[in-house]
């Protein structure tokens, strides 16, 4: 591994040059050995170069923007590259921001039931599309990676999508940190693969974990197959590197990395037992509020004017039915609650946001950090991003999922005393949402427990603890 180029003093957390104006240079510290070097007292930390490699939705991108600025803050040189459509996420930020792909949601080309019913005419046709497009784009990441990741003393990427950074560590011949919520390729007897069947019910409880230990290896070597050829051409021809094996538990086992940190509390979940030893749980890595957002007049008077509303939002998932949308106002309308519609309602869900009733409100882009903890409950997708700013805003919240691990995230919320079981999105009725209003709503015991771990969570660094592990490998 090539030695980081400078050394800085740390107090307390704090970055501070040392007496001089000018950073301590390796050069000046003498003929020192690396083992030498790690003698140096441990406030004297390793500034050095950080690529890190998210790609995905918003969901997957904003914990490594969390990241990046803590690193960045912490005194290191971060480079971030993500898909294209995060520029006012990234605006402000203090790192390095390149964009090595379009927008995933570029591929879709349509509103979401529009999508739906292209699929259903034509599944061939638009699977080819689909995946056209999608090995392009990825591509244009292989293309770019490599001068972006120049120089870097370590690789981080987010799982599963990010995972090409391995490759790249391997090249610079540095460490390689892993980083996700639920890695689908990253084996668990616990936490399903979100693309495979969830256990069926009549499969025995004493092989429910080896079936779902089967649907990893699946997706394993699905995805292994599907970008073999592509990262082969690209390791030999790029990187200088050898091929990867055609059998997928051969093939991952190349460019493992040194360190893998799961992004969830271990308040929300225990590691599953494959975990164990190899897994670091930091806790969430959120951004801090906007300290320079300012609550819309509007909404800020229709707030004051009754009780706390529900909030509902879909986020950026996709594939949820039209009716949805009425769906949720109605709900609201007969729970006798009031309720804030999130953004994209009138792109899905089939919602007319100009000719709403008085008890619902919509919203632009708001942050939902600042807005969850004035709510009386939240509806929402079940991402995992959404799961955690709901969790520690400590009010009930409730599921409505339709795909990857949404239903997992649906199931713990629900297995934690925090809200009620999941609503499966394209099965839900108005009469077991308005249910699920009422009782986030008007039962205390889940409400307290929400607010208990809502006050724990909100206790914890996550951003530090990663911070702490990943230079860790750099001393």
């Amino acid at each position: 591994m090539p030695l980081p180029k400078q050394l800085i003093y740390r107090e307390r957390g704090r970055t501070r040059e040392p007496s001089s104006s000018q950073p301590i240079k390796l050069s000046e510290c003498g003929a020192r050995s690396p083992v030498a070097l790690q003698a140096i007292d441990r406030q004297y930390l390793l500034v050095a170069k950080l690529f890190l490699l998210a790609l995905g939705s918003r969901g997957d991108v904003q914990p490594f923007v969390a990241l990046a600025s803590g690193l960045q803050g912490a005194g290191h040189d971060v480079v971030l590259a993500t898909p294209e459509g995060f520029t006012k996420l990234m605006a402000g930020r203090n790192f390095t921001h390149v964009e090595v792909m379009s927008s995933p949601e570029s591929l879709l080309g349509a509103p979401d039931d529009e999508l739906v019913r292209t699929v259903k005419r034509h599944p061939v046709r638009e699977l080819r599309r689909l995946l056209s497009g999608w090995f392009a784009q990825i591509d244009d990441v292989l293309a770019a990676i490599p001068d972006a990741a120049n120089g870097a003393d370590l690789v981080m990427w987010w799982e599963p999508l990010g995972n090409f950074g391995r490759h790249l560590a391997e090249s610079l011949g540095v460490p390689g940190v892993a980083g996700g919520l639920n890695p689908e390729n990253w084996a668990s007897s616990t936490i399903p693969e979100p693309n495979f069947p969830w256990p069926p019910s009549w499969v025995p409880a004493a092989w429910s974990s080896r079936y779902v230990l089967f649907g990893h290896a699946v997706f394993l070597q699905i995805t292994t197959s599907l970008y073999r050829s592509r990262v082969n051409r690209w390791r030999q021809d790029v990187l200088g590197l050898p091929s990867l094996a055609r059998l997928a538990s051969v093939a991952d086992k190349v460019a493992q990395p040194k360190l893998r940190l799961t992004e969830v509390s271990p308040l929300v979940r225990d590691l599953p037992p494959e975990w164990q030893g190899s897994v670091v749980p930091t806790g969430y890595w959120l951004l801090p509020p906007d300290e320079g957002w300012t609550m819309p007049e509007e909404l800020r008077a229709w707030l004051e004017d009754g009780p706390p509303p529900m909030f509902a939002s879909m986020g950026s998932a996709v594939g949820f039915p039209a009716p949805l949308g009425p769906m949720v106002v109605e709900a609201a309308r007969r729970a006798e609650v009031r309720l804030v519609l999130g953004s994209g309602w009138h792109r899905k869900g089939g919602l007319d946001t100009t000719k709403l009733p008085p008890h619902a409100i919509v919203v632009g882009e708001v942050p939902h950090e600042s807005l969850f903890p004035l709510m009386a409950g939240i509806v929402h997708h079940g991402g995992g991003g959404s799961t955690a700013t709901a969790l520690r805003a400590g009010v009930p919240a409730v599921a409505l999922p339709v795909f990857a691990d949404q239903p997992y995230w649906g199931r713990r919320i629900a297995a934690l005393g925090v809200g009620p079981d999941p609503l499966p999105a394209k099965k839900v009725t108005v009469e077991q949402l308005a249910s699920a209003m009422r009782q986030m709503r008007d039962d205390k015991p889940m409400r307290n427990r929400a607010a208990e771990l809502g006050t724990r969570l909100r206790e914890e660094d996550g951003v530090g603890v990663a911070i702490r592990e990943i230079e860790a490998l750099l001393r």
